[in-house]
């Protein structure tokens, strides 16, 4: 009897102890199920918000690139007169569009001075999926300022470093004229001085009339600076970076009359049109050279071409403007017939493309919203 008894208590001891073991394991088993869900949860989550991430990054770079191209796009238009302060502009690229909006930042007293703008473009991305609304936005800002293609023409040939006329026993044909071409459409302009010369002198000694009998000279005893700076280049900001030309080399028979900046000395054997700025010597050469626009040279020019034209003006000597004395320019000379006249037509053509908008250098800003 008792050893019944002893196993009966044992049975229901172990009994007892089952029943704590299967109430502690159940509230442990829900715990752990508890904490992987929220364990997944979070990494679903996660997983959802890097996605979101990543795809917002992507939508804002796009924004960017589309905000960049507008920009692009709007200083790379031709404007021929400056807009009015309202005025935005719409470029369509892929993936979206830019509004360009130019604003005055600093209007000068003298209107005929450059005003200076900020060119705000704003990026829009277009999903095409989800409707027109745009996915994202981003504002980039540039500032710029307004320029005028022109200049004051004051003579045909302008040589502050003066001119010097090469002896020959039969010269051939050297016309240096002021007078304005025929053929203009804008008609023809007032004529400017054949030469501008520091002094008479400036001549190489020889009188005006065994040049040419249709020549005027403007001769004012000036130093040399003096006329280097009556000629309203701005020879500093050209040598000095300040002026983006269209090439470095010179571009023969382009029409579209482009700006050309040679670092050093070149020479013109051919046809050629635009804006040619030398930084060294210019020298024209060959049987046959002729060049229609503007001419401007650091150091002399050479009219070394059996058959030399220029339509338009010339300018040598602008590195006197620095207090730097170059050669005289030579012209004239057994074998060189030479021909410099004024052209109104010309000289608008070659300055036309630099009327409009010019990025001012490290003046970017591509958080403008964040302002």
């Amino acid at each position: 009897m008792a050893l019944n008894a002893t196993r009966t208590a044992t049975k229901q001891k172990m009994a007892l102890e089952g029943r704590a073991e299967r109430g502690f394991a159940l509230p442990f088993t829900i715990f752990m199920v508890t904490l992987i869900t929220i364990m997944l949860a979070a990494s679903f989550t996660r997983a959802a918000s890097e996605h979101l991430v990543a795809s917002s990054s992507n939508a804002s770079l796009s924004a960017l690139s589309i905000a960049e191209s507008g920009l692009q796009a709007f200083f790379g238009d031709t404007f021929t007169v400056r807009p009015a302060e309202t005025d935005s502009f719409r470029y369509n690229t892929v993936g979206g569009y830019a509004w360009v909006s130019p604003d005055i930042m600093q209007r000068p007293a003298d209107t005929l001075q450059n005003f200076i703008y900020v060119v705000r473009s704003v990026g829009h991305v277009i999903e095409p999926s989800q409707g027109s609304v745009p996915v994202a936005r981003r504002t980039i800002a540039q500032f710029a300022r307004w320029q005028t293609g022109s200049m004051n023409v004051v003579g045909a040939f302008v040589a502050p470093n003066g001119v010097i006329s090469r002896f020959a026993a039969t010269p051939p044909p050297v016309f240096v004229l002021g007078n304005d071409v025929t053929g203009c459409p804008a008609g023809i302009a007032p004529p400017v001085w054949s030469f501008r010369v520091p002094d008479a002198d400036s001549i190489g000694g020889v009188e005006v009339d065994t040049i040419t009998a249709t020549m005027t000279l403007e001769e004012q005893d000036d130093w040399p600076q003096t006329v280097a700076l009556g000629t309203g280049v701005d020879w500093n900001q050209i040598v000095t970076g300040g002026f983006i030309a269209d090439y470095g080399t010179i571009q023969y028979g382009d029409l579209t009359y482009p700006t050309q900046l040679i670092i050093g000395d070149a020479t013109v054997n051919s046809v050629g049109y635009g804006l040619l700025m030398v930084t060294g010597d210019l020298t024209f050469s060959g049987g046959f050279a002729q060049w229609n626009g503007v001419i401007l040279v650091g150091g002399k020019v050479d009219f070394n071409a059996s058959s030399a034209f220029v339509y338009g003006t010339v300018i040598s000597g602008l590195n006197e403007q620095f207090g730097v004395s170059p050669p005289a320019s030579a012209i004239g000379g057994p074998g060189f017939a030479t021909r410099i006249q004024y052209s109104s037509c010309s000289v608008d053509d070659a300055l036309r493309s630099l009327t409009g908008f010019v990025p001012l250098p490290n003046a970017r800003v591509d958080n403008w919203a964040t302002y």
